[in-house]
């Protein structure tokens, strides 16, 4: 039975999800801009999942260590730190600036997608109005 299943298994197609195909991508890291890209992107990601508020909240995530200066062998964060300054007190201030202007750009995106979908439930009389007011307020044309 299973000689004459094997022909037929090898000629099914493959149904698409993660235990087929690649789950993850990756990329070298070959410069420091994108190393601290790297650190926002993975510290912020629970809270653009909205698992979390702030990304201190989320008990798995590096950032408390970076934040609190309590260095394991897996953060490394002196060597983000210095890319913002040699000083601690300084270097701290500009990395949880450098941090927070993530969450900012979620909170951003998510009001433009709430946006998005009022406008689609709008009459089309009163998405030309909408249109023609941030045309005169912000030279921004709205599709």
């Amino acid at each position: 039975m299973y000689r004459e299943a094997q022909p037929q298994l090898h000629t099914e197609t493959v149904p698409p999800g993660h235990l087929f195909h690649d789950r993850f991508k990756s990329e070298n890291i070959e410069n420091d801009a994108y190393l601290l890209e790297a650190v926002r992107y993975i510290h912020n990601n629970p809270v653009k999942a909205n698992m979390v508020g702030d990304p201190s909240q989320y008990p798995w995530s590096s950032f408390n260590s970076y934040t609190k200066g309590k260095n394991t062998s897996n953060t490394g964060f002196e060597a983000i730190f210095d890319m913002f300054s040699t000083l601690r007190p300084k270097a701290l201030k500009l990395f949880m600036d450098y941090s927070s202007r993530f969450g900012e750009l979620v909170l951003l995106n998510r009001l433009i997608q709430t946006l998005q979908n009022s406008v689609k439930k709008m009459s089309t009389r009163q998405r030309q109005i909408l249109k023609e007011y941030f045309w005169q307020k912000t030279c921004v044309p709205i599709p």
